[in-house]
C-alpha cells in the first residue's frame, strides 16, 4: 500500500510529492535537455528547483590540475599547452597501468580513446567489435570496416569496466580477448572493472 502524502488526485505521484517537500532543494537532471523537458513538461510548478548537470558530474572532477592552475591564473590556454599537458597525464597513465595490469601503450604520442564504463545492453558497446582493428591500425594500412577497407587511425585503446547484465559479460569476454591478441599488443588495453582513479586520469589524457 502506498502512503497517503504519495497519492494526488487519487493517483501514486512520487515525483511531485517529493519535489514539493520542502527538504527537497533542488532536483537534478541528468541533462540540460533533460532539465528543460522537466520544467516544461513534468514538474512546471518546481522549476526553480530544477538543475541540469550532465550525467550529474562537475567538469571539475575531471580536468587535470595543470589545466586547473591555468585557468586559475585568467589566461587563455593555448593548443600547445593542452598538448603538453595531455602527454604529461599520458606519462601518469602509463603508470598506473602498468601498476594495475603490467601492461602499457608502446607509443603514448598516438591519440588515446577512453572508454570505462559499466557493460550494459543498451550502452552497445559490441559496435566496437568491427571496427577496433581500424581505431589501433596503422595509418598506412588499410583494414576491413562496416563500410569497406580504410586506412586506419593510429591511435591507442583504453577500455575498462565489468559487465552489468548477460550481454554485458559476454563484451567484457570479447574485449579481454581482442586485447590479447598479438596484433593488439601495446595498442590496445583491457581493465576489468573501473573506479574513479583510472576514469579521471582516463579522461585527462
Amino acid at each position: 500500500l502506498a502512503p497517503d502524502w504519495s497519492i494526488r488526485d487519487g493517483r501514486l505521484d512520487l515525483a511531485r510529492r517529493l519535489a514539493g517537500h520542502p527538504k527537497v532543494k533542488v532536483i537534478n537532471a541528468v541533462s540540460q535537455e533533460h532539465a528543460e523537458v522537466t520544467k516544461l513538461a513534468v514538474l512546471p510548478e518546481f522549476k526553480d528547483k530544477i538543475l541540469g548537470i550532465t550525467n550529474g558530474s562537475d567538469a571539475q572532477i575531471w580536468k587535470s590540475p595543470e589545466l586547473s592552475r591555468l585557468e586559475k591564473e585568467g589566461k587563455p590556454v593555448t593548443g600547445k599547452q593542452l598538448f603538453d599537458i595531455g602527454q604529461r597525464v599520458k606519462e601518469r597513465l602509463v603508470e598506473f597501468l602498468l601498476k594495475e595490469t603490467g601492461k602499457q601503450f608502446t607509443d603514448i604520442r598516438r591519440p588515446l580513446v577512453g572508454l570505462v564504463r559499466r557493460f550494459v545492453e543498451y550502452k552497445e558497446q559490441g559496435i566496437l567489435f568491427a571496427v577496433i582493428q581500424f581505431i589501433v591500425g596503422d595509418r598506412d594500412k588499410k583494414y576491413p570496416t562496416p563500410w569497406g577497407e580504410d586506412f586506419g587511425l593510429g591511435m591507442n585503446l583504453l577500455v575498462g569496466g565489468a559487465g552489468r547484465d548477460g550481454v554485458g559479460h559476454d563484451w567484457v569476454r570479447v574485449f579481454k580477448d581482442f586485447a590479447e591478441k598479438p596484433e593488439m599488443k601495446g595498442k590496445l588495453i583491457f581493465v576489468d572493472g573501473s573506479d574513479v582513479d583510472l576514469m579521471r586520469i582516463a579522461t585527462q589524457s
